[in-house]
């Protein structure tokens, strides 16, 4: 984190001193959501909303490591997410007026991995009842389970409708 600030500190350095009076510092427009969930496979694309005085540029990072160098773009793409991809976004803007680092967003990939178990046969007798165990599967995040007479249904007051709650009659 330290040598984050630092390096924010340099490239300050290094911006023309050459200021008008009706330039404005970079400032964001939004944050980005604390947490994220997108699907393996999917593309995802971030974006980093400032505004200032012409020109911006932007820097992008993923786990405080430079994935970017400064440019005028001011998204970040991924063609086709994968597990690799999990972890914390955040983009740095700056023009001659000073430079901000944006709060970070956690990017979690949602999978479904292979069966880890092979095929398996079970005999029962006619009549009989067999409880059959749900093979074992990586997955994020975890499957959830649901009983006879009981439904997924999501929050209807305040609730983020990201993740199923149980509720009899839903």
């Amino acid at each position: 984190m330290w040598g984050l600030l630092i390096w924010t500190l340099l490239a300050l350095h290094q911006i023309p001193q050459a200021r008008a009076q009706d330039d404005v510092a970079p400032y964001f427009k939004t944050e980005p959501v604390r947490t994220q969930v997108h699907l393996e496979g999917n593309r995802l694309v971030l974006t980093c909303m400032a505004e200032g005085s012409w020109p911006l540029e932007f820097k992008w990072l993923h786990n405080n490591r430079e994935l970017t160098k400064f440019s005028l773009e001011y998204r970040y793409m991924i063609t086709s997410l994968d597990r690799t991809h999990a972890g914390f976004y955040r983009c740095i803007v700056r023009n001659r007026m000073g430079a901000l680092l944006q709060r970070q967003t956690e990017v979690q990939v949602a999978y479904m991995g292979s069966f880890e178990e092979g095929e398996k046969r079970q005999s029962v007798s006619h009549g009989e009842a067999a409880v059959i165990r749900a093979p074992r599967i990586a997955s994020f995040p975890r499957p959830q389970s649901y009983h006879p007479g009981e439904h997924p249904c999501h929050p209807v007051n305040g609730g983020s409708g990201r993740r199923p709650i149980l509720c009899a009659g839903c």
